[in-house]
């Protein structure tokens, strides 16, 4: 219909005209909103967590937009495309289910740190100030990435796509999102994300009523490739679940959803709601590029690999130019927009919790002795913060224009962040377990990790001796290849261990099972130490959990040397008496390590 009334010119300004609009409408409600609670918003907490404020259809909106994003034009077809059916099946239901997880282990955090608003000050009260700087860290880093990764794809469909530019989008909506979300908080990011989640939620009915009445392409007979008989599709079985329940753990973004709910209750049937909507999403765009690929592989495959979605949508796309063709694809940007607003404006919002949880390590000694109360003062001002998730936006949007415009695959950027969370997951999910406090501490935390990172770079360099990294776009993976000048195994290993395997699922397998085993070990032998020595190993300088009574002793041990901070004996959490302590009395030990 738009093709026969408008010029291409009219379909870029229309798309234009929509966007901005909406972009627009959602700035204005989100300040009105911000207006409207401002006395809410009083304080650094409050206007962090929203504690107890979001009802459980905001909260499984907020889910589903928080999930969501551009990358779902992408991604899931591209994947889909080469994983094959089997492949398409595992990244839907990997995408969903993590949500389902974060309501449940947020509950279990809550239960023993109540009014906690970071995975970060979890991680310092339970393993010590190192690890909690840790984990800063990298919930900074993944929620950054995630952000770029948000900017680089809407600005690729505007310029590869539409045929405008790229950075005017890009800007508008880093401005817009920032703009609202250090106005008002959490609080209105939930609230937005409710308009921006029923919108997109229409347009994406209409993507897929349009895929189930248009698509008419002949199919040949299913290949291994089309079903997923490959080694690509067999790995989705381990990768797809390692790497997006993994990212998601350290996503302040999700976690800041379980603070806000009114009820533990209402948080975890929100999210199966929300994690319903997610899979059924991504399962629609991820099966537009599979049958894209299955129709006419030859000329799919070797197009740009974040447009796949878009040849399984009968004519979306001229397949000569790759440009916009007609009114569908028209309504794929404009919900591509408000789904990226959605992410951008959660993203946001975990930048603000990830620097506050790094700002803020002295509350950790208030947290010892009132472990109900969020301590006073301990907060940068709103303003600061704000100041400092500007300065980290600049950047971002900067490569993210450049990123749109030198054709940056959303799924190798995606995969730094997986490699990293899935080596740290796990002995961030041992810290929810109440028998492993006595024997796995701030140490063996961070020595598990420390344990996957090098046997994961390992892996990636022993395959890569005497190699340079090659991209096979036929078999869409990088690999190593001989180098006449005999290469660089180091710098090729890191690069493909951590950057470049292609989603390959030995990698997953060694970071998790690394640093599984790593926990496992740890504990064992703290055990062994503290029933032979009554000594737990693990509580050293700088590593010590919070929750445990003082007072710290000196290690005689010469093995380890008289500077090494070590705890007495310690209970359980669950039989300790928290009442009993000294709430009052004078300052804690300075042999205390925070």
């Amino acid at each position: 219909f738009f093709r026969d009334i408008m010029a291409w010119d009219g379909i870029i300004g229309l798309t234009w005209g929509l966007a901005i609009a909406a972009l627009v409408f959602i700035c204005c409600y989100a300040l009105f909103m911000s207006w409207r609670w401002r006395n809410v918003n009083e304080n650094t907490e409050a206007f962090l967590t929203a504690r107890g404020q979001a009802s459980l259809a905001k909260v499984a909106f907020s889910f589903f937009v928080g999930s969501m994003g551009s990358w779902i034009v992408s991604s899931p077809p591209n994947y889909a495309a080469y994983a094959g059916l089997l492949g398409l099946f595992m990244y839907a239901f990997a995408t969903g289910l993590p949500v389902i997880m974060i309501a449940f282990a947020g509950d279990q955090i809550q239960k023993q740190l109540p009014r906690v608003f970071s995975l970060a000050e979890f991680m310092g009260w339970r393993y010590g100030v190192i690890p909690r700087i840790v984990v800063g860290l990298i919930t900074l880093l993944v929620t950054s990435i995630l952000m770029l990764a948000e900017y680089v794809t809407i600005g690729t469909l505007f310029e590869v796509y539409l045929g405008s530019i790229a950075y005017p989008i890009v800007i508008a909506v880093g401005c817009i999102t920032l703009m609202y979300t250090t106005a008002g908080g959490l609080y209105v990011s939930i609230a937005t994300d409710q308009v921006q989640g029923i919108i997109g939620a229409l347009l994406m009915f209409v993507v897929a009523v349009y895929l189930g009445c248009t698509f008419k392409q002949p199919l040949p007979p299913m290949d291994d490739r089309v079903t997923g008989n490959t080694t690509l599709g067999y790995s989705s079985i381990l990768t797809m679940p390692c790497s997006l329940f993994c990212s998601t753990i350290f996503s302040e973004a999700m976690w800041s959803r379980v603070w806000a709910g009114k009820s533990p209750k209402k948080v975890k049937v929100a999210s199966f709601f929300g994690a319903a909507g997610i899979t059924i999403v991504i399962f629609v765009t991820g099966l537009c590029g599979w049958l894209a690929a299955w129709a006419d592989p030859t000329t799919v495959l070797g197009a740009n690999p974040n447009l796949y979605l878009f040849y399984g949508l009968e004519n979306t796309i001229d397949r000569t130019t790759g440009l916009i063709e007609n009114g569908m694809g028209v309504c794929i940007l404009l919900m591509a927009v408000i789904l990226n607003a959605g992410t951008i404006d959660s993203l946001q919002n975990g930048l603000l919790v990830a620097i506050t949880s790094l700002s803020t390590l002295g509350i950790d000694r208030y947290r010892k002795y009132y472990p109900h109360k969020i301590a006073p003062g301990w907060f940068l001002p709103v303003w600061v913060i704000r100041l400092i998730v500007l300065a980290i936006n600049v950047p971002l949007i900067v490569f993210g224009c450049f990123g749109a415009s030198n054709g940056w695959a959303i799924l190798d950027l995606f995969l730094i962040i997986n490699m990293l969370s899935s080596a740290f997951a796990m002995p961030v999910i041992a810290g929810l377990i109440p028998r492993l406090r006595p024997y796995y501490g701030g140490g063996a935390f961070v020595l598990s990790w420390m344990i996957a990172f090098v046997s994961v770079s390992a892996l990636g360099i022993s395959e890569c001796v005497g190699d340079d990294l090659t991209f096979d776009p036929v078999a869409f993976a990088w690999s190593c290849t001989p180098s006449a000048s005999g290469g660089n195994a180091f710098s090729a290993g890191m690069g493909y261990a951590w950057y470049r395997n292609g989603y390959r699922w030995e990698y997953f397998l060694m970071a998790v099972g690394t640093s599984s085993a790593a926990v496992v070990l740890l504990s064992i032998i703290n055990w062994l130490l503290d029933r032979a020595f009554s000594w737990s190993f693990f509580y050293v300088y700088g590593f010590t959990p919070l929750m445990f009574e003082e007072p710290a002793v000196v290690s005689e041990w010469p093995a380890f040397g008289k500077d090494m901070m070590v705890l007495p004996p310690m209970l359980p959490f669950d039989t300790m008496d928290m009442a009993n302590l000294n709430m009052m009395g004078p300052a804690p030990s300075p042999f205390i390590p925070y």
